[in-house]
């Protein structure tokens, strides 16, 4: 992966933290929208899909991170 590539991903990784903290902060307004026999269900698993979506784009764009910094390093060695 070359920096070009990282930095092309770099506004996908952010919309997904964007949208990831946009679920979980709206989960409770929208569990109250709901039925009442659902609305613990959906305010649970809309804040779950927040932290998940938020996590694995902060992983991922940490990830592809440090691939790009140990490769430069790798070709500066040789």
């Amino acid at each position: 992966m070359s920096k070009r590539e990282f930095i092309q991903q770099i506004p996908n990784r952010i919309t997904g933290v964007i949208l990831g903290l946009v679920f979980y902060y709206n989960a409770e307004y929208l569990g109250d929208v709901v039925p009442a026999n659902w609305e613990g269900f959906v305010e649970q698993n809309m804040q779950l899909a927040g932290v998940l979506l938020a996590g694995l784009s902060v992983l991922q764009l940490s990830i592809n991170w440090y691939i790009v910094t140990t490769e430069e390093f790798d070709e500066k060695k040789l």
